[in-house]
């Protein structure tokens, strides 16, 4: 099976929405019947408006704060306006839901942006994404010279501080995943989720 993959995740190293020809890529994995997974920080709204012309199976967009002030402190953006591209990103999102699946993915990082709930919640109600992935953050990578193992939020405060984001926001929880600490909200369920 190995052999014969059938997805592909753009993301993981950089910024997938810089590649000039993501589009074209996204076409030739689809012609090759490949479900695409694209993941963004969503800094770059009028690069995630194209995808509209060839659009991906999936798009995630990252979001580590409900507000601008954590944002800035949290995600260090070296581009102007940072906070502004991610916001119009989560205003076009319910446009593009009509042409792919659309998830929103909340890291948390205890001690710094586990509050707020309302706020996540706005994020939500703005987007209106199809699911609501809220993960705890993990001491690994480059992440490790900035954070603290005791920054990774336990599954059960993941899964609490999420229901506190369903209260506000009209989702509701839906799955979880207790070794990977995560868990899913949707606003309503479907065959074949």
């Amino acid at each position: 099976r190995a052999m014969e993959p059938q997805h592909v995740a753009i993301s993981l190293d950089g910024e997938p929405t810089l590649y000039p020809k993501l589009g074209e890529l996204v076409s030739e994995y689809k012609k090759n019947n490949f479900s695409t997974f694209v993941v963004s920080n969503g800094l770059l709204p009028e690069r995630i408006e194209r995808l509209m012309d060839s659009p991906p199976t999936q798009l995630y967009i990252s979001v580590d704060a409900p507000n601008e002030e954590l944002f800035n402190l949290i995600d260090r953006p070296i581009i102007k306006n940072a906070w502004q591209g991610l916001c119009k990103t989560l205003g076009i999102l319910p446009r593009l839901r009509e042409k792919m699946r659309t998830v929103l993915r909340f890291t948390l990082i205890k001690g710094l942006n586990m509050a707020h709930a309302e706020q996540w919640a706005g994020i939500i109600k703005m987007s209106q994404p199809i699911f609501v992935e809220v993960k705890a953050y993990m001491w690994v990578g480059m992440s490790r010279e900035r954070l603290e193992q005791e920054n990774m939020p336990l599954h059960d405060e993941v899964k609490e501080f999420a229901q506190e984001i369903c209260r506000y926001s009209g989702y509701r929880l839906i799955d979880e995943h207790e070794p990977s600490r995560v868990v899913l909200l949707m606003k309503e369920d479907f065959e074949g989720r």
